[in-house]
């Protein structure tokens, strides 16, 4: 069975800067490169759609060779729910109680700390031998 982790954009690949595309967060590139190498499926599970979604962050991934399963949906599980919630073994948001995040002295909002998430994916399997 493929591992799938959903991953949010804005706060979590990017900074805030919505509707424009923030900054790369640090390391969420060489981590997202690393799924890829893992044979984990990334689903980017983002608020973002229309132009925002189909032009810029999707621009966003292939500007930076990041292989991108499915935006905002599974394809694989309407053969057996109907239900919205997009399903995966794991969710990186910045929203997300207890995921590790970095406070910007600047007073902007948080993004992920993706050095954390890197050993937590190391540690739960998700890259194993990375």
């Amino acid at each position: 069975m493929s591992k799938i982790i959903a991953v949010d954009f804005d706060g979590t690949c990017v900074t805030h800067e919505y509707p424009k595309i923030g900054t790369d967060v640090p390391h969420a590139v060489e981590v997202l490169k690393k799924l890829n190498e893992a044979g984990v499926k990334i689903i980017v599970w983002t608020m973002r759609c229309g132009e925002h979604l189909d032009v810029h962050a999707r621009e966003w991934f292939e500007m930076r060779g990041i292989e991108v399963w499915a935006y905002n949906s599974n394809p694989e599980q309407a053969s057996w729910t109907q239900s919205p919630k997009c399903y995966a073994q794991a969710y990186i948001d910045d929203a997300a109680v207890g995921c590790p995040l970095i406070y910007p002295a600047n007073g902007r909002r948080p993004y992920v700390d993706w050095t954390k998430i890197d050993m937590l994916l190391k540690e739960t399997g998700f890259l194993e031998n990375a």
